[in-house]
């Protein structure tokens, strides 16, 4: 049995649909309530839903550059290409920062040395957090205390894990989470914004009050997006059909079956919050989170254990392990990357051998570009593999997946 590499959590998207499609809204204050709740927020920690993690994020921005005065944000390049028009759209200058050698996490030094420089121009620092939490979390808490830049955490794929027993979203100036189609805590579209700062609230509510709110049409291309892609994953098709397709696809570059299984289109520079993206969320998106939110810590230590158990058994010195987890610094597990030099090589190894696994996370969105000065973000987006470690995925097929990885050669 072939596993493949993404599996969707939400059982409801079918439910949320139809019922946007029949219904009239009727508002979600209930269980935006129940939300809070479900995360333990206290009464000093502030909510509020956004269409998007990536509008969340604009809107963060946005108040930020208009209370601070100081329109550098400092970021990762490994990320959604979105991104930047997220930050140029809220007024803001993007400035890009590299990575530690062979890492996702933002070299602290880097960082560092930069706001000694610039801290007067430097209004936010976006901290993107990927299948781990970043162990240097407490320093750059505390260098943008020093230095009075607004720390935004990006938790849209990391949605579940905690540092030093505490859930991630508690810490920095603002947390983003995403509820994306794909991601832990899913209902076609949606984020929130975690926060202290009640005026940051006011702001964003005030912001989204005229905005129109997700109906079918809205939701229909997703939808049928989701419709599709968990046909072509039920184990049965997968196995007998889109695995086959998969594999030749990437073995043959057929370019529009390759775009499909990247989840990070092309998009053009806008100086504007697109039109589209000014929705809010409906009642039935809304209440879908709300029920989803306490299987989150199970599914979490599901992956996290088939994590464990990868990071363990995985022993080929051609095959280097990207990231690892501690006791005080935990994941949310979205998948299992290593790094290998020859990644062609090591992917025909892994399909002719019947194991799915992806050549793609994120690009560096700077590269070719006269941007473009993280050669350690270039490294590992070229070298990058990933292998699925989602809850439904079985003991015995992680122990294929070890073998077959043990047993390549360069």
């Amino acid at each position: 049995m072939i596993f493949p590499r993404q599996k969707l959590y939400n059982v409801e998207l079918f439910k949320v649909f139809f019922l946007t499609l029949i219904k009239f809204n009727k508002g979600f204050a209930k269980s935006i309530y129940i939300i809070r709740d479900l995360l333990n927020l206290t009464k000093n920690e502030h909510l509020a839903l956004t269409p998007y993690a990536r509008v969340g994020i604009h809107l963060v921005l946005s108040y930020v550059i208009s209370n601070y005065k100081k329109k550098d944000v400092l970021l990762s390049p490994f990320t959604i290409r979105d991104m930047e028009n997220m930050i140029i759209s809220a007024g803001g200058n993007p400035i890009y920062i590299d990575h530690s050698n062979d890492s996702t996490d933002l070299d602290y030094e880097l960082i560092k040395n930069y706001l000694k420089d610039n801290h007067e121009t430097v209004g936010a620092l976006i901290l993107t957090h990927f299948v781990v939490i970043n162990p240097e979390i407490e320093k750059i808490i505390r260098l943008c205390r020093k230095y009075k830049i607004f720390l935004v955490q990006d938790c849209a794929i990391i949605f579940g894990a905690t540092f030093k027993k505490i859930p991630i979203y508690k810490y920095g100036d603002a947390s983003v989470l995403s509820f994306n189609m794909f991601k832990f805590v899913s209902s076609i579209h949606g984020g929130a914004v975690i926060t202290k700062d009640k005026n940051l609230i006011s702001y964003i509510e005030a912001t989204q009050k005229n905005w129109q709110t997700f109906s079918a049409k809205d939701l229909t291309r997703y939808f049928f997006k989701g419709s599709l892609f968990r046909f072509i994953t039920n184990k049965f098709i997968f196995n007998l059909i889109s695995f086959n397709l998969i594999a030749y696809a990437e073995k043959y570059s057929i370019r529009f079956l390759k775009n499909f299984l990247v989840n990070n289109p092309t998009v053009s520079v806008k100086k504007t919050l697109p039109y589209n993206y000014k929705r809010q969320l409906n009642e039935f998106q809304v209440r879908s989170i709300a029920s989803q939110i306490p299987l989150l810590e199970e599914n979490t230590q599901k992956r996290k254990r088939n994590f464990l158990f990868l990071e363990k058994y995985i022993t080929n010195p051609a095959v280097k392990k990207l990231v690892t987890v501690n006791n005080l610094c935990d994941g949310g597990f979205i998948n299992f990357p290593v790094l290998v030099e020859d990644r062609a090589s090591f992917s025909k190894h892994l399909y002719n051998n019947r194991i799915d696994h992806s050549c793609f996370f994120y690009p560096n969105i700077t590269k070719n570009s006269k941007k473009d000065i993280c050669k350690n973000v270039t490294s590992v987006s070229d070298r990058i593999v990933f292998f699925p470690i989602h809850p439904q995925i079985q003991r015995a097929q992680l122990q294929i997946i070890v073998r077959h990885v043990n047993s390549y050669q360069v």
